[in-house]
């Protein structure tokens, strides 16, 4: 089992918790994107799950292990959105009965809820009754982007564990060693927050070519030079969830930037014209409220098997186009 680097703050918590015998039933992972929470918690329920753990890992050739690797242990059940962009009252309730039947392996139940933020009213009420009268041997881990949309009475009844960007030095030496032919990781890291999974996406599913055309076209609606269905038509070579997560990275990167008011080695030579007419183009409050929606859009395309995407993006960029408060210069 590979633990991330800047996860061992936390495995050590949890360590020190579980050898003082004191068990949690619900914990509350939470963080910024691409920081590795839902690994930390699939390797956790890997590890509780286990009947044969050796040296604080998973052993990988038992029952448990086996089943959950085929993904049929009956024991470890997930809680998603499906085709609504929420999770349903039905689906906490159909968790709720599950939670009362007994283990199928005689040991832990796990489930993991991701992301918890997505819960509705009504679902999440339908979880506070199971957290606050906990089911013995079971254990929830919820999984969280943006804590603060949870109910607090949720979050009080939780261990929380926040997950922190890594330093620079931890991340970059973590990226190298990952993917060794890789050049400007240095400036991928900064360019993506300091997320390191990000870079590992982005490297991975090879985003790059999609930054620079996505930042071009960018440029291009800001500068009135194209339109803002051209440009969706134009992004549609690409991935749609491509095209979102490099938007919303722009726009992350764009509002640190307005804030701190540092432009000073953060962006990239060839996105640098679009970041900065983006910071010319646009308020704080507009960035903020257009990065809302990407993420929203990122959410919509990941619980939507089959979403118009030209739709969307066409929506999203005429959106954007209307949200500039100053003239163009």
């Amino acid at each position: 089992m590979n633990y991330l680097p800047w996860h061992q703050k936390n495995w050590d918590l949890i360590k020190r918790q579980f050898e003082k015998g004191r068990y949690p039933h619900a914990l509350l992972l939470y963080g910024a994107q691409d920081l590795g929470k839902r690994l930390f918690a699939e390797q956790l329920s890997s590890l509780l799950l286990c009947k044969s753990p050796l040296d604080n890992k998973h052993c990988g050739n038992c029952k448990s292990c086996v089943l959950r690797q085929a993904g049929t242990l009956s024991d470890l059940r997930y809680v998603s959105p499906e085709e609504s962009l929420v999770i349903r009252v039905d689906q906490i309730r159909d968790l709720n009965q599950w939670i009362v039947q007994t283990a199928q392996q005689a040991g832990n139940k796990i489930a993991i809820i991701y992301p918890a933020e997505q819960m509705n009213v009504q679902a999440a009420n339908a979880l506070l009754k199971s957290l606050e009268e906990p089911t013995s041997g079971t254990l929830f881990i919820l999984i969280t982007d943006q804590r603060s949309k949870l109910i607090p009475t949720i979050r009080s009844r939780c261990q929380s564990y926040f997950f922190a960007v890594p330093n620079h030095a931890e991340a970059l030496a973590w990226l190298k060693n990952r993917h060794k032919k890789a050049v400007n990781l240095d400036q991928l890291l900064l360019e993506s927050g300091g997320r390191p999974l990000a870079v590992t996406r982005l490297l991975d599913n090879d985003c790059i070519s999609t930054r620079t055309d996505v930042a071009n076209n960018v440029l291009a609606l800001l500068s009135n030079k194209s339109d803002a269905l051209k440009i969706a038509a134009n992004l549609q070579q690409y991935q749609p969830m491509e095209v979102l997560r490099v938007l919303e990275s722009f726009f992350a990167e764009t509002i640190k930037i307005a804030v701190v008011s540092d432009q000073q080695n953060t962006i990239s030579q060839d996105q640098e014209p679009t970041i900065t007419k983006l910071l010319i183009s646009l308020g704080l409050d507009q960035l903020f409220n257009f990065r809302d929606q990407l993420l929203f859009a990122i959410r919509d395309l990941s619980a939507n098997s089959s979403p118009n995407s030209l739709l969307m993006l066409e929506s999203l960029f005429v959106r954007l186009k209307n949200s500039k408060v100053k003239p163009a210069g």
